[in-house]
């Protein structure tokens, strides 16, 4: 059987969006690269499956936003789009459970928190929490949120490459942001990117600017320890 990929891209040369590519699992080729929806910049996707929607992040005609795309078609349907930031996010995430959907801003600092309604094909901003701070790295003047997802107990926790910090946030019953902990990584090290263990209460965080991996205790709570620091060199 055939399977689908969603590809995001730069679109400062000759791509033009988001396109889709399939792979022959009998050839173990890819095949049929197609344009999906012509948006600038969709840098990163999240696609659900059971939804069947895709989510991108992108360039609006004035400001940089979020779309939301039935992704049953193809081309896709474009259902959805909120342009509230300045420069293009370079991370998002869809839960399904709950609609919510998580943007993380290199350029400006900040992760936003968003809701997607799908009956009624709109999205609605619920919250924004901007960093400060720096780090000792020449690409470390200034906050650089690279990641954000839930933690396997539900907050919100975010990698910031130019603060060395991995924050985690509360959210309350109406998805307002609160701080809950901070996890500070090596001086200079980059915190990019963080998955967690399917069964341990292990994470692990990969340091973009020092080139480790920082394996972390995570009891829970938001609470990060440093157990191991591996270099991927």
């Amino acid at each position: 059987m055939n399977e689908k990929f969603y590809l995001g891209t730069y679109t400062k040369r000759d791509s033009k969006g988001v396109y889709s590519v399939t792979l022959n699992k009998e050839t173990e080729q890819l095949e049929s690269l197609t344009l999906e929806a012509a948006i600038d910049n969709p840098t990163y996707l999240s696609y659900s499956k059971n939804n069947q929607l895709l989510f991108a992040v992108g360039k609006g005609d004035e400001l940089c936003g979020i779309s939301a795309i039935n992704a049953k078609t193809s081309p896709v349907e474009p259902l959805a789009s909120y342009d509230d930031q300045q420069a293009v996010p370079c991370y998002i995430r869809y839960n399904e459970k709950t609609g919510d959907v998580l943007t993380a801003n290199y350029h400006e600092g900040f992760v936003e928190l968003y809701h997607y309604d799908k009956e009624a094909k709109s999205f609605t901003s619920i919250d924004k929490k901007v960093h400060t701070g720096s780090s000792v790295h020449a690409n470390q003047a200034s906050p650089h949120v690279h990641y954000t997802d839930l933690t396997p107990d539900h907050y919100l926790v975010t990698c910031d490459l130019g603060t060395d910090q991995v924050i985690t946030y509360d959210l309350d019953s109406e998805g307002k942001l609160s701080n809950l902990y901070t996890y500070h990584s090596q001086p200079g090290a980059g915190s990019r990117h963080i998955i967690f263990h399917n069964h341990y209460k292990i994470a692990y965080l990969i340091c973009e600017l020092n080139s480790t991996i920082e394996v972390l205790i995570y009891d829970g709570v938001g609470e990060f320890e440093r157990m191991q620091v591996i270099s991927t060199l």
